[in-house]
């Protein structure tokens, strides 16, 4: 159907938006990244919308079966094989398409843990 044909059928604003609806795109991710646990050949692709911090640890939850809440932060080995702790900012100047190995880690009473994204080239 055409817009002209939606809006004569359910009045103007309702049809251009109707017809809007139907042949939207979907919105192209922001950030890309790969993650597999350590051992692991098989990636799970992130497409990352918001590129937050708190986008990306849902994401790695539902990616890895961690029970909501339970990531309290996300740390990535930076330069020199230091740790550095991810923040919005620094997610945003990540390279896309980059990959990770993920490493979760539990706190002893396990009702929190840490992720650590390893870059895959650091391996190297």
């Amino acid at each position: 159907m055409s817009k002209s044909e939606l809006a004569q059928m359910i009045g103007l604003l309702d049809g251009v938006r109707l017809f809007n609806d139907l042949h939207m795109k979907p919105v192209a991710p922001k950030l890309i990244i790969y993650l597999a646990q350590e051992g692991e050949n098989v990636f799970h692709p992130v497409l990352l919308e918001e590129v937050t911090v708190m986008e990306l640890s849902q994401q790695i939850s539902n990616t890895f079966q961690i029970p909501d809440g339970l990531p309290k932060k996300v740390i990535i080995t930076g330069p020199g094989q230091i740790l550095v702790r991810m923040t919005d900012e620094y997610l945003r100047y990540q390279t896309f398409d980059s990959a990770y190995t993920v490493h979760i880690i539990y706190a002893d009473s396990r009702d929190a843990c840490t992720i650590h994204l390893e870059h895959i080239s650091s391996h190297l």
